[in-house]
């Protein structure tokens, strides 16, 4: 499913990232990064069985349903993104995870930025965590069969939802840490503020692991309840701790 080389890009893809048969370093490492802290573990292994043998029993009404043309097809929807044939497939596939790659004037990679880490998966990674692989997979698949197609759209619709309020969220803590205040104290045009800039965030994203520009709703980042940081309790000079 995925090469760990770029050997399947296309030859004037490969001229821009391969000298005299060696691949840059910079892409050289982040492809090793994905094996080892990506493809590699128990939860994206996990995600990739697990979402298309669920999907099957539970929209065709058993696994022994699934035939080798629905395999082929959720086989070839996952390597749109993992396996690149040119640049710009490398690119997106280098942004959704690692960071921005460049490869003029030379090859260069910009670690950060709206990654899977970012977006969806901030902490650390346990098997347990296998259903945010499983999202990124929703992101990715797009069935034919009418009743596959039905149960994914559903799914993947509530996923967003997950990922788009768990993302702003986190946001709201962090700049409610950063500033020693609680949610309640925030105005209106700093949460909005926040909004867009997680929405903004959430979008990059999209558009690097679906190719094409993703519009989201404002109603997706909704909260329905506050934000609350217990701020830090300072020592003081009596304090046998500080």
């Amino acid at each position: 499913m995925i090469v760990r080389d770029v050997t399947a890009m296309s030859t004037p893809a490969k001229k821009q990232v391969i000298t005299d048969g060696v691949v840059a370093k910079p892409v050289r490492d982040a492809i090793d990064r994905l094996f080892s802290d990506v493809f590699s573990t128990v939860a994206f292994q996990t995600a990739v069985v697990c979402t298309y043998a669920e999907a099957v029993q539970i929209a065709l009404g058993d696994a022994k349903h699934s035939t080798q043309k629905l395999l082929d097809e959720y086989v070839e929807a996952i390597n749109g993104l993992l396996k690149p044939k040119n640049v710009n497939d490398l690119k997106a596939l280098l942004l959704a995870f690692e960071g921005e790659l460049a490869v003029y004037p030379e090859v260069k990679l910009t670690v950060g930025g709206p990654t899977f880490r970012q977006v969806v998966l901030p902490g650390e990674l346990q098997p347990a965590e296998w259903p945010k692989y499983r999202y990124l997979v929703l992101e990715l698949w797009k069935p034919d069969t009418p009743e596959l197609k039905a149960l994914i759209d559903e799914d993947r619709t509530r996923a967003r939802s997950a990922v788009a309020q768990s993302l702003y969220r986190r946001r709201l803590a962090t700049f409610c840490q950063e500033n020693r205040i609680d949610e309640a104290s925030l105005n209106k045009e700093v949460k909005a503020e926040i909004l867009v800039k997680s929405k903004t965030m959430y979008e990059a994203f999209l558009g690097a692991i679906v190719g094409r520009k993703t519009n989201l709703d404002d109603a997706l980042f909704e909260l329905h309840t506050p934000v609350t940081v217990v701020p830090e309790i300072e020592a003081s000079e009596e304090d046998p701790a500080a």
